[in-house]
């Protein structure tokens, strides 16, 4: 990073840094049922935020890099965004999850266990908040953003792994291999564009009346990248 870099990074960080902690969650949380850009689920297109009926059966598509939709089927919520493909399987309750492409932010009431699966990839969760991208055939990025999971490459069951976060806990799974990676969340629109954010986690446990993990001693985490 060159001098005049520095010293631009400098000044945007430290304003913010001597906020009150009150103040510091200034982002907007999307804390209701919404869309935006182009959202089919089960193959209609969605005009309207009132028409965003998923089921523990439901196909959702999106189109567009800054598309997205999100919602809650029972306790479960979620948010899937940037050209994905995503099946949900289950009777009353969602017990599995295919994310053919793209990406999938999930936040899933305890109790009951569900599984991930992407095309190289399968990802155990019971009652926790998770982030998925599904990047190519041989490429999944998977956060346990709090809670526990296992994960595993398909082609190799020995990549068996446990995971446990408080405060996200990111893994790249490619090549038969699952391996620790630098953390890919953060704060929205702030120093850089993360694929996921605590502000995101809190609107949809927001939307099914709980609160992160992360906020529950009182203590929000203050830097989110």
């Amino acid at each position: 990073m060159n001098r005049r870099k520095f010293i631009e990074t400098t000044l945007l960080v430290a304003p913010f840094s001597l906020l009150p902690a009150n103040q510091r969650k200034i982002r907007k949380i999307r804390k209701k049922i919404s869309f935006r850009g182009k959202v089919k689920i089960d193959g209609k297109v969605i005009k309207n935020r009132y028409e965003i009926k998923v089921h523990a059966n439901s196909k959702i598509e999106i189109e567009g890099k800054e598309s997205f939709v999100q919602f809650k089927v029972g306790q479960d919520a979620f948010k899937l965004s940037k050209d994905t493909d995503v099946k949900f399987s289950g009777d009353k309750h969602i017990a599995s999850i295919n994310v053919k492409k793209g990406r999938l932010l999930g936040a899933f009431k305890t109790g009951r266990q569900r599984k991930i699966t992407t095309v190289n990839a399968t990802m155990g969760i019971r009652g926790t908040a998770v982030f998925v991208e599904a990047v190519s055939d041989k490429e999944t990025k998977f956060c346990t953003c709090y809670g526990k999971t296992t994960v595993s490459d398909k082609s190799n069951s020995k990549s068996l792994k446990e995971l446990e976060a408080t405060h996200h806990n990111s893994v790249q799974i490619l090549d038969g291999k699952v391996e620790k990676t630098s953390l890919f969340y953060g704060l929205e629109q702030f120093i850089y564009e993360p694929t996921h954010s605590d502000n995101e986690l809190r609107g949809l446990e927001y939307m099914v009346g709980r609160v992160p993990a992360f906020d529950k001693d009182g203590k929000s985490p203050f830097i989110e990248l």
